[in-house]
């Protein structure tokens, strides 16, 4: 691009302009390398932000996790203290559903609701 040729001359990188050696090379390739070296630390911390995003992201789903699982015990619980029976078939709508939405709507509704079918309309 600016017709630069790069040659290796005595164990040392040099820049040549045609047959001529490009004056200040040592100082161009010194900065080169700490441009390059700058670069791969910017690159290094933005690795490590990224895990660190990720990190949170992980730490965000399971807490969601454990809240989903919370109102599911919570709507047992609310319809085992009501005397609502609760087959294995309900159990298992309940486990099914990863909706918070859902969940929350159904243990609000366990509070009036008078069988586990009518729980889940």
């Amino acid at each position: 691009m600016l017709g630069l040729d790069l040659a290796v001359v005595g164990g040392k990188l040099q820049l040549f302009h045609g047959m001529a050696e490009v004056f200040g090379t040592g100082q161009l390739l010194g900065r080169l390398r700490g441009m390059m070296s700058d670069l791969e630390v910017r690159a290094s911390e933005a690795d490590g932000r990224a895990l660190q995003a990720d990190g949170r992201a992980l730490q965000a789903d399971g807490r969601a996790s454990q809240a989903e699982d919370a109102l599911r015990e919570a709507i047992l619980a609310l319809l085992e203290a009501r005397g609502i029976d609760v087959p294995e078939s309900a159990r298992e709508t309940l486990r099914s559903c990863a909706d918070p939405a859902t969940l929350r709507r159904w243990l609000l509704q366990g509070v009036t609701a008078t069988s586990h079918e009518e729980l889940f309309r």
